[in-house]
């Protein structure tokens, strides 16, 4: 559904500029035209820098301190340049690449299971399909559907696709999720009170404690992503210490969606920062996929 919605946004926007270059009889018309993308891009840059400012905001009343404004710039450059990226291509046309099934790989191969954030689809993980691919790593990547349902409904997708990836390799397999996707496995996680049906779970960049930014959001998701919801707390109560134990936690002080950046990180887990990474970047930092791998093969 998303990436039929943005195929139109960028159709619609692509004929306002065409046409303005070429159909409307005036001399500065090309000119109008071109304004329409820069508008967009112009818009996306405000709403982002309004985000990294946040950042810095809470970063100087948190114990630890706010990062350097050069970092942050950096950080809001990356995000600019990677949201650009996701909303332009990956998820308008990627949602397809790679099979949705599972990879066929041979008994006694640890399976990836990669689950997507907060209106996305599974196209964010492209590069990491096309990795995972090259290393004979079997995966599946989930698209969550519909778009803005209750954290808890995609429970059955998260168990078709763990059940998938098990029965090719007759492994718990590692789980990756960015964003709310994090959330969504550890949902799904928490009804197994043994925490033997994953190997790993793998957070990016995951509201484990809500997050401002979801004020903002729309839909019963947003809603239990904001920061100590009842349905947060009710999550915490559900897991044991196998669960932390097992769990791999990526967060960044320039995380300009998790704000503040500690409420990435969960008591008992191994938690990890990235250093001078905005929040979709994170989804393409060489350190956090070289994690994903290392977990697959017993490393880390």
């Amino acid at each position: 559904m998303i990436a039929l919605a943005l195929r139109l946004a960028l159709v619609v926007a692509a004929c306002i500029t065409v046409g303005g270059i070429f159909w409307i009889p005036f001399w500065w018309a090309p000119l109008l035209a071109l304004m329409v993308p820069a508008a967009l891009v112009g818009s996306l840059a405000f709403v982002l820098a309004l985000e990294f400012i946040a950042v810095k905001m809470v970063g100087v009343s948190s114990r630890k301190g706010s990062p350097p404004v050069r970092v942050v710039l950096r950080a809001w450059w990356g995000e600019l340049w990677t949201t650009c990226r996701l909303i332009t291509w990956r998820i308008p046309f990627l949602s397809g690449q790679h099979s949705q099934a599972v990879t066929t790989p041979t008994q006694g191969t640890r399976g990836v299971v990669l689950v997507h954030g907060y209106g996305c689809n599974r196209a964010v993980w492209s590069a990491w399909l096309t990795q995972l691919d090259g290393q004979k790593v079997p995966y599946t990547a989930v698209n969550l559907e519909p778009l803005f349902a209750a954290i808890d409904d995609h429970a059955p997708c998260i168990e078709a696709a763990v059940l998938a990836l098990q029965r090719r390799t007759g492994l718990a397999p590692v789980m990756v999720g960015h964003s709310m996707g994090g959330l969504v496995a550890r949902a799904w996680w928490a009804q197994d009170a043994s925490g033997l049906r994953l190997h790993r779970l793998v957070t990016i960049g995951t509201p484990h404690h809500g997050t401002e930014t979801a004020k903002f959001g729309w839909g019963p998701s947003a809603r239990q992503m904001r920061p100590h919801s009842d349905w947060l707390q009710r999550l915490a109560a559900q897991e044991t210490d196998a669960h932390s134990r097992h769990t791999l936690c990526f967060y960044s002080a320039c995380d300009n969606m998790v704000i503040p950046s500690a409420a990435a990180t969960l008591p008992g887990a191994d938690n990890r920062e990235v250093i001078g990474t905005g929040h979709v970047a994170l989804l393409d930092h060489p350190d956090v996929f070289a994690a994903a791998i290392r977990c697959a093969r017993g490393l880390d």
